[in-house]
């Protein structure tokens, strides 16, 4: 009787065990594929703002790949873009470097133009005076001028602007490949002539294709400029308040260059023209 008991509760353990392990299984398998359904569901996490950001070495690598195409993009027998010229300097002081750098200085020189302005403009000679004769400046065209060597003789110009009298005597100079050009016109009786210097003895500035600048060259009101492109020095300057001195060089070792010659013309010579009476054409 107690073993029949016995193997009966032995039954009733087996059996519930049983029971425990498949509820078990069951729920098990319910949770995965509770996970897997809402694995399908939930969407993709967006990637953080971090992510985004490449790091130096990627900006680095991209660059590096960039030029690589860019390099191989290049026809090989093309020729090389030439650099661009450099800027003109802004500054005419840097084209003229010992123009008045002090402020009050070049006021100062501005108010001496300014006064060689208002006395010159429409001066004209005493009806006594004449125009200076041919050969009175001759003696500034010598053969060689700056060791320039002259290529012709002096040339004549015209004897009248308009209704006024007027002497104009030019040459033509060179060494090797430069040219210097020298012109002188006696303006005492067609003071309209000296306008174009005149009216820009007060210029300091840059035009176009170069730079003017006004000022006193070896006392003298003159008008200096250069053009870097074509290397050409000029300058333009009245003497003895009516003789136009006009210098033209290309190309010019310097902006100065055409100064240095109007410095070295025996420009003395020129206050004793024109004083005697004389015809316009003698």
């Amino acid at each position: 009787m107690s073993s029949v008991f016995v193997g009966r509760r032995k039954l009733l353990l087996v059996a519930w065990l049983l029971v425990v392990s498949g509820c078990v299984r069951s729920c098990s398998c319910e949770d995965q594929a509770a996970e897997g359904k809402a694995a399908v569901q939930k969407p993709a996490a967006e990637p953080s703002a971090a992510s985004n950001e490449l790091s130096a070495k990627q900006i680095d690598d991209v660059k590096r790949l960039s030029e690589a195409v860019g390099t191989e993009k290049n026809d090989p027998a093309a020729p090389p873009e030439p650099p661009p010229p450099p800027p003109l300097p802004a500054d005419v002081s840097e084209v003229f470097p010992d123009a008045a750098s002090d402020r009050k200085e070049r006021v100062a020189e501005k108010a001496r133009l300014t006064a060689v302005q208002k006395e010159l403009w429409n001066k004209t000679s005493s009806s006594s005076d004449a125009v200076a004769a041919r050969d009175e400046l001759l003696p500034l065209f010598s053969a060689t001028v700056h060791g320039y060597k002259a290529q012709a003789e002096p040339m004549d110009g015209p004897t009248e602007a308009g209704d006024a009298p007027v002497r104009v005597v030019s040459r033509l100079y060179k060494k090797g490949d430069a040219e210097l050009y020298l012109k002188i016109t006696d303006t005492s009786k067609a003071a309209f002539m000296r306008t174009p210097v005149l009216e820009r003895l007060l210029h300091e500035n840059g035009e176009d294709d170069g730079y003017m600048h006004g000022r006193f060259v070896d006392g003298h009101p003159a008008v200096a400029q250069y053009y870097p492109d074509a290397k050409r020095s000029q300058l333009t300057a009245l003497v003895e308040g009516r003789y136009l001195v006009e210098i033209r060089m290309a190309p010019a070792r310097s902006a100065y260059e055409a100064q240095e010659v109007f410095a070295s013309l025996p420009l003395t010579k020129l206050a004793a023209a024109g004083q005697a009476p004389r015809k316009p054409g003698k």
